[in-house]
């Protein structure tokens, strides 16, 4: 990317690790601390809305995953959600814009646009840290269906593996039947497939517990986050 950073600084930030199901991209100094540089200044144009903050971050994000989208797709990644913002019903316009670009080059991930939403708004993480059961109150699951019954696999002509639809339900049957991916997607989709949610910044992991918790109530088998940076010293 030619965006207005020092490549690199950016590239000095990059810490790119898993820390259990979560991998975060690069390490963000707080400003009060006196030595942030051209890394958190992307996390910070990210989190306004500037355009080439998006771009590189979705450039990023696009790259790492796909170090490790095989692993993740046998792991049964299936969909991809944004994590809400603090204000209700507002949607977190760059994480959705990641969570497209991620489904873009992946055509077996699809994504769940506003499929976590802020019901109540809750105070800004920069002027007061809540605790869990503030976001677990405050924000719900409203997206597609994460675990299905597995006699439903076929309804009204239509392969709900591969979308294909037939003209009636004894070629539907026939494909089904002849088709070795249908009776692992079928186990998948009956134990809860598992997500990906996205975020700019995770650091003391309240917003995105809260999350996680809801996506496996809501039947996810498995939930992994994926953050542009993740604050210093957590």
């Amino acid at each position: 990317m030619t965006a207005p950073y020092d490549l690199k600084q950016l590239d000095a930030a990059r810490i790119e690790t898993w820390r259990g199901d979560d991998l975060a991209i690069l390490e963000y100094m707080p400003k009060w601390r006196g030595e942030a540089g051209d890394a958190s200044r992307l996390v910070l144009d990210f989190k306004e809305g500037v355009a080439h903050a998006q771009a590189e971050a979705i450039d990023r994000c696009t790259r790492v995953f796909a170090d490790y989208a095989d692993s993740l797709h046998k792991l049964g990644l299936r969909y991809v959600v944004a994590v809400p913002r603090s204000q209700s019903n507002q949607s977190n316009l760059g994480s959705e814009a990641i969570a497209a670009a991620l489904a873009g080059k992946n055509s077996w991930l699809k994504h769940a646009p506003g499929g976590l939403r802020r019901t109540k708004t809750v105070a800004k993480s920069r002027y007061v840290r809540q605790p869990i059961e503030v976001h677990l109150d405050s924000i719900s699951y409203v997206g597609p269906a994460l675990r299905l019954d597995p006699r439903g696999a076929v309804i009204q002509y239509t392969c709900q593996v591969c979308d294909k639809t037939f003209v009636d339900a004894r070629w539907t049957e026939r494909h089904v039947a002849n088709d070795s991916r249908h009776a692992e997607a079928v186990s998948l989709w009956a134990n809860g497939v598992s997500v990906m949610m996205i975020d700019d910044l995770i650091t003391d992991g309240s917003t995105s517990g809260a999350c996680r918790q809801i996506l496996r109530g809501a039947g996810a088998g498995r939930v992994f986050g994926l953050f542009l940076a993740r604050t210093y010293g957590r």
